[in-house]
């Protein structure tokens, strides 16, 4: 996904290594969002959710 000049994906690691990052597609087209999530938990409530696909 480009935004502006720069590309995103759609998941990618945080640069601390231990979380991950996700476009939050619930707020798509109007919105973005990025989330940082940190948990095995946090990761199945964005799943489950559709926060991201």
């Amino acid at each position: 996904m480009n935004v502006g000049d720069r590309h995103y994906r759609t998941i990618w690691l945080s640069d601390d290594g231990r979380s991950v990052e996700i476009i939050d597609q619930r707020w798509l087209p109007h919105d973005f969002r990025i989330e940082k999530i940190g948990s095995v938990a946090g990761i199945a409530t964005a799943i489950r959710d559709m926060w991201v696909r």
